[in-house]
């Protein structure tokens, strides 16, 4: 057991540690998830208020029932019945209307509250994600023209290396000065590949 704990890593694997990954991986997943809680968040919305919408309506439609006679040629104890009916149902139609408004305030609101400084902080971070990664993308580019650079350079110093064995006079002359001018190229390009790699 112990060998395997001295094997692990140094570095810790969070995803701060391991943020942009392979090809930029962790930036999609990111805003992806925004995105969805924005969504899920006008669900919510929409829910709620859709749900407020039939408690009102439900509320309506039983307080216009409770205002219609009912029994109004009865007596008697049917008629005390049909009365406590009607005052129930008053009731019930008062209740369904307060937990309307009571969505509207304690829910709807807060959350179009909510959603609208989730909006802004969600903005902050996804302009700052973007930035970052157009800079990274436009770093990245740079390095590999320089590797290219600095790359065919070589190859163009190899190239004149294995000339020199085979040519003679003023070829050979030719051949020594496009190798300075690439052997000073090559030092320019190196230093810059170096540079754009820190």
């Amino acid at each position: 057991m112990p060998a395997a704990v001295a094997d692990t890593p140094s570095i810790s694997l969070s995803f701060a540690n391991n943020f942009w990954g392979k090809d930029d991986a962790g930036v999609l997943p990111m805003l992806e998830r925004m995105h969805d809680a924005k969504s899920t968040c006008d669900e919510l919305r929409s829910f709620y208020s859709t749900r407020a919408a039939i408690e009102d309506e439900y509320a309506r439609k039983l307080l216009a029932l409770c205002r219609k006679p009912l029994g109004a040629h009865e007596s008697g104890t049917l008629r005390s019945s049909l009365d406590t009916v009607r005052g129930e149902t008053e009731v019930i139609g008062k209740t369904h209307s307060a937990i309307a408004s009571q969505m509207k305030t304690e829910l709807e609101e807060p959350l179009a509250a909510f959603a609208g400084g989730m909006k802004e902080r969600r903005k902050i971070v996804q302009n700052g994600i973007e930035k970052l990664l157009k800079i990274k993308m436009q770093q990245t580019h740079a390095v590999n023209k320089s590797r290219d650079r600095y790359e065919q350079d070589c190859l163009r110093i190899k190239g004149y290396l294995a000339q020199g064995h085979m040519v003679m006079g003023q070829e050979e002359r030719k051949n020594k000065a496009k190798l300075e001018k690439t052997q000073i190229q090559l030092a320019s390009n190196s230093s810059e590949y170096e540079a754009a790699i820190k």
